[in-house]
């Protein structure tokens, strides 16, 4: 609803008015937040040290919840992680977020009886924190997923395979949670990670490219982008070569829309936060054009609008970066007259 309201200003009045019956209903400070940030005003009271403490509390009370909970049973709880996403963190106490951090991984390793959603959701709230931590914060969140990597966390397998009335069926969008959530993670982590760091990060990324989930491939173009553009000759090569392992993949139809939804986030950022943009036009990014190059020809003409879409974002950005693609003008007009509004509009923005 939040993300719905940010996109069309239409959607405002209706998801302040819902944002202000939840906070009525159950007195959340972080429910009030959200209206602050919906209608950018600075007349609402509420500071971001105070939605910090509240959702460090609720942390603390899931994460106690989860290690009382008795070896072989589990239970049911919301999702989380997306409340940390929109703090900025930055200037959070250097004790609380250190807290914050001991508190998630004790309770990924020591819980007797903690489910592989529970594990993926503890990821994912320092993955979101990390977005706006400082860098000694986000080298010891490093330094987690390293240890999760390597040493894989024992949960409660809460999955049954008996009949459908004689126990509980979850559905999942993942195969491997744990999995999903590292990808999330190093794909966040790499670009402020040091040296070190981003070489383990590169080796497991190879390793792992080649057989991860279709929903985990947008996290792994993001990766390899960055790996691209922070790396030397080595690290390119080896950036190329794992999107050339994805474009491979989503031609079986694994992923497409969000890797196409990465690569155009990555080239957007790039191109933002590059003051120099003259410097991405060098013949060295020749590969990388020929590799999205790829992506464009396959994606341009593509049943799902949704993909088309994506593909003109990516074309659009190429535009502006001045990187000129094979196509080029058949592509443009192709998606500037496509047949759905949102893959036109793309271009009229």
């Amino acid at each position: 609803l939040f993300n719905s309201a940010i996109e069309n200003e239409n959607l405002k009045n209706v998801v302040d008015s819902y944002l202000a019956q939840r906070r009525d209903a159950f007195g959340r400070i972080n429910w009030e937040y959200e209206r602050k940030l919906l209608n950018n005003s600075h007349e609402l009271p509420i500071g971001e040290a105070d939605v910090q403490r509240q959702l460090i509390g609720q942390l603390q009370t899931r994460c106690e919840a989860i290690q009382s909970t008795p070896k072989g049973t589990f239970n049911f709880y919301g999702g989380l992680s997306g409340e940390f996403v929109r703090v900025n963190w930055s200037d959070c106490p250097k004790e609380q977020l250190d807290d914050v951090l001991q508190l998630i991984e004790g309770t990924i390793y020591k819980s007797q009886s903690i489910t592989t959603s529970d594990v993926r959701e503890l990821l994912l709230i320092l993955a979101n924190i990390v977005r706006t931590a400082s860098a000694e914060f986000v080298k010891a969140v490093a330094e987690l997923a390293h240890k999760v990597i390597e040493q894989t966390p024992e949960v409660y397998d809460n999955s049954f395979s008996g009949g459908p009335l004689s126990g509980f069926t979850i559905t999942k969008d993942v195969k491997n949670e744990i999995k999903y959530a590292v990808a999330r993670m190093v794909s966040r982590l790499y670009r402020v990670v040091d040296t070190t760091e981003q070489k383990y990060f590169q080796k497991w990324a190879i390793s792992e490219v080649c057989t991860t989930e279709p929903l985990n491939l947008n996290c792994f173009s993001t990766l390899f982008l960055y790996m691209y553009f922070l790396g030397n000759e080595d690290v390119k090569e080896k950036a190329i070569c794992g999107l050339q392992i994805i474009f491979v993949r989503v031609q079986q139809g694994e992923g497409l829309t969000s890797v196409l939804g990465s690569l155009y986030s990555v080239l957007e950022n790039t191109k933002k936060n590059n003051s120099n943009v003259q410097s991405l036009i060098l013949k060295e990014h020749q590969a990388l054009l020929e590799c999205l190059n790829k992506f464009i020809e396959m994606s341009y003409n593509y049943p799902d609008p949704e993909v088309r879409a994506g593909c003109a974002l990516i074309v659009r950005t190429c535009d502006l970066l001045g990187w000129h693609i094979d196509f080029g003008e058949k592509v443009k007009l192709k998606l500037r007259n496509d047949a759905r509004a949102r893959v036109r509009k793309i271009f009229e923005e």
